[in-house]
């Protein structure tokens, strides 16, 4: 089984369906959820963010594991009030369980490998709780759609339709300039109102106004993705005022000049035995498309055109 990574875009038949099945999850979580950016504050947040993608690295995760674990911890976040000092057991624990449906088996960290590399802030049994905690909320359905999976998407159905007027030497670095606009958008909490499909869309119109092709929103694109330009016009707008912000330095380049507090410096042998600091508010993948036989997906999209 390939790992997905930033860097590849492999071709996948049955596209259409596999895009019809992103989008059904997508809309689901639209219909039954509405956030409030309520939990935790943006600082927190944005740090919170830092910490995990320098975890995720250490670990050898891959970008689709990161993004998912953000998809994830967002909306538990919004409907819990989570105090500071459990916001990195909280983050760190979706992303094992992003890793685990996501991720190649040999990647997935075990609880003590967590916890060693988060300061031994928590108990292997804290993990355990957080874990099931989590898996309960979600009803054990980890199914849900990022941006990155609608980027790889229409990167990988027709690159051409993305990258129209672009020499063919430099397609890669097209590739890695949309999935560095995809990693963008996961520190900006404004983002997290838009549909991902939206957000990939408007990632492909940013990169395509950075290298100069021009019309910016070809008919081959909103053919591919459904959208006509007004329609994502407001996602392009943060976006390109988010890439101004940042300029060309990487959101998370910093990271590795400057380690997080929270990922561990020096073994620390302190931990609490009970879990504390989270209170509920009251709210109420398919297997990645390259961990998964092409047969079996297009009998999961028959079964759910049906449920439908």
């Amino acid at each position: 089984m390939a790992r997905r990574n930033s860097g590849h875009f492999e071709p996948f038949p049955y596209n259409h369906e596999y895009y019809a099945l992103l989008r059904i999850k997508e809309n689901e979580r639209f219909c039954h959820y509405e956030f409030q950016a309520r939990s935790p504050q943006l600082p927190l947040r944005q740090e919170l963010i830092k910490s995990l993608k320098e975890l995720n690295d250490k670990l050898n995760l891959s970008v689709s594991t990161f993004h998912l674990a953000i998809h994830l911890l967002d909306i538990f976040m919004d409907c819990h009030e989570i105090e500071p000092q459990q916001l990195m057991l909280t983050g760190s624990t979706c992303l094992l369980l992003a890793a685990k449906y996501v991720d190649v088996d040999t990647n997935v960290p075990k609880f003590s490998h967590l916890r060693s590399l988060t300061n031994y802030c928590n108990s292997i049994h804290e993990f355990s709780l957080m874990e099931r905690m989590l898996l309960n909320f979600w009803k054990w359905d980890l199914n849900y759609s990022t941006s990155l999976d609608f980027l790889e998407h229409y990167l990988s159905c027709d690159l051409f339709k993305c990258a129209e007027g672009l020499h063919t030497n430099s397609l890669n670095n097209f590739k890695c300039q949309t999935v560095y606009l995809a990693n963008l958008t996961l520190s900006e909490v404004n983002f997290i109102f838009f549909k991902s499909s939206v957000i990939a869309a408007a990632c492909v119109v940013v990169a395509r106004i950075q290298f100069r092709l021009l019309p910016t929103w070809t008919n081959g694109m909103e053919i591919l993705t459904g959208y006509s330009y007004v329609e994502i016009e407001e996602c392009v707008q943060h976006l390109v005022h988010l890439a101004q912000i940042t300029q060309s330095e990487c959101f998370f380049n910093h990271l590795q000049q400057q380690p997080s507090a929270l990922i561990r410096e020096e073994p620390r042998a302190d931990c609490k035995w009970n879990l504390k600091g989270v209170s509920n508010h009251n709210c109420a993948r398919t297997k990645r498309k390259h961990l998964i036989h092409s047969r079996d997906l297009k009998q999961m999209y028959r079964l759910t055109d049906c449920a439908m």
